[in-house]
């Protein structure tokens, strides 16, 4: 991985200073396109995308931590926000009649 990684900076470095100046719209002058630098990197990604399991990285562990934790936090949040607002019932009534439309009292525990 070391020497690809040299070669791809050494290029990058090279191809860096090499190039002419150019203009951002790329009407006034013929030369390297912005974009062409994003070739120079590709050795880089390679030797690094070659010898690194993703699943296993720190980054991702806890991405994956965040959005299991996340849709637990929403489930929960929800079953304690539907218990608050259906009002306690008797055994005679159904757990969701707790809510009418156009009711006047409030029906918080």
């Amino acid at each position: 991985m070391i020497p690809t990684l040299l070669i791809a900076t050494f290029v990058f470095i090279i191809a860096f200073i090499a190039t002419p100046p150019i203009d951002i719209d790329g009407i006034r002058e013929p030369n390297m396109r912005p974009w062409t630098t994003v070739a120079y990197s590709a050795p880089v990604v390679v030797a690094t995308t070659a010898e690194h399991n993703i699943l296993m990285h720190m980054f991702h562990m806890l991405g994956i931590v965040g959005i299991f934790g996340g849709s637990l936090f929403s489930a929960m949040f929800g079953s304690m926000l539907t218990s608050s607002l259906i009002r306690e019932t008797t055994e005679n009534e159904s757990t969701n009649g707790g809510y009418r439309f156009d009711q006047e009292k409030e029906i918080y525990n």
